[in-house]
């Protein structure tokens, strides 16, 4: 009876390692990280990994993206060591708050994707057993409020992604812990305004900062540190814009808001590379708004109200290479020398004439 039950169990354990097997794939890439592969496998469940023998368990990432993993259980990574797991895709209902422990001094990347009809609240394990946390990108909490002081045990977080979190509120000081590290915020798709700027200026160390499709209505530039080199602020609901200080800034996506040219104020910094303000209702920019030995080399306005009737408007772009003025209410290319030498010099001219009423 008892070799009999031997049996069955080691033709259990021999048919799990093949499966897995089949199901994952492991590899090196060609930047030298080793991988394994369990992507759209429809798995219900994180795999045993420690379990079989042929996996090397001190692998650099592992892929379970797009599956049917709804719990993350206490010993899921047993005996794993890496250093970036990513999970989008799967509609996480809970974590146990000790899910990462094995993983806490190895791991530095994490993506979860959470059931926003269940999860409302950033799980204890991710606030506690994430103490080595380089890149932390949560998508689809029903947050609502992010409170003070959630990251106190992230000490090494430099880029936070909170995408799709119904976020409407940031609680005083919820950066406080990271505000000297953090490099980069992904705040996409959620319900934030205007007030957000007054905790992110907190942030005096951040390079990049998107914000799109949200509720903000005006922006004043003032607010953010000098060290940021890349705003997304389209798909929101912006009216007035002040363009002030931001030394370092290089781009700027501006698109699909409701800025006017009454409401554009100030210079555009004088790092600035690309400048995208599409679908817009922008007819002209004041003298100022392109300042001498500017830097722009990237100027976008297909769909606005653009006139051109003044054929000096683009007269400090000295450094442009692409410029984007389809759809717009452009009738009149404006004579003279000066503006047809700066066309000439443009390297990307074409969409100029396109969906305009050119005569």
């Amino acid at each position: 009876m008892y070799l009999k039950f031997l049996l069955i169990t080691l033709i259990i354990h021999s048919s799990s390692s093949l499966n897995l097997l089949d199901i994952c794939q492991s590899g090196i890439r060609d930047d030298g990280i080793n991988y394994v592969h369990c992507a759209r496998k429809s798995l219900s469940e994180i795999p045993h990994f420690s379990s079989n023998r042929l996996f090397n368990l001190a692998f650099d990432e592992l892929i379970l993206s797009d599956n049917l993993i709804t719990h993350i259980h206490a010993n899921a990574f047993n005996g794993l060591r890496i250093k970036r797991l990513i999970m989008f895709g799967n509609p996480l209902k809970s974590i146990d708050k000790n899910a990462f422990r094995e993983l806490e001094n190895y791991l530095e990347e994490l993506i979860l994707e959470f059931d926003s009809t269940i999860v409302d609240r950033i799980p204890q394990a991710i606030q506690t057993n994430l103490a080595n946390i380089k890149i932390l990108t949560l998508i689809g909490l029903n947050l609502r409020t992010l409170p003070s002081n959630i990251f106190n045990e992230m000490k090494k977080l430099e880029s936070l992604t909170l995408k799709s979190c119904n976020l409407q509120f940031i609680e005083t000081n919820a950066f406080y812990t990271i505000e000297k590290q953090l490099r980069y915020l992904y705040l996409d798709y959620n319900k934030l305004n205007k007030n957000i700027f007054l905790e992110i200026n907190h942030l005096i160390y951040l390079e990049k900062l998107s914000l799109s499709h949200n509720l903000i209505d005006e922006f004043d530039i003032n607010f953010l540190n000098n060290n940021l080199q890349y705003l997304d602020l389209s798909y929101n609901y912006l009216k007035k814009l002040f363009l002030i200080n931001m030394k370092n800034l290089k781009i700027l996506n501006l698109q699909n808001n409701l800025l006017t040219s009454e409401q554009i104020n100030g210079s555009i910094p004088n790092q600035l590379n690309e400048l995208i303000l599409d679908f817009n209702s922008i007819q002209n920019f004041n003298q100022n708004f392109f300042i001498k030995n500017n830097s722009l080399e990237i100027l976008s306005l297909q769909n606005n109200e653009f006139l051109l009737t003044n054929s000096n408007i683009f007269q400090n772009l000295n450094k442009l290479k692409k410029l984007n003025l389809a759809r717009n209410n452009i009738q009149i290319i404006p004579k003279g020398k000066r503006f047809y030498l700066f066309i000439s010099s443009i390297f990307d001219f074409f969409r100029f004439i396109y969906f305009n009423s050119i005569t």
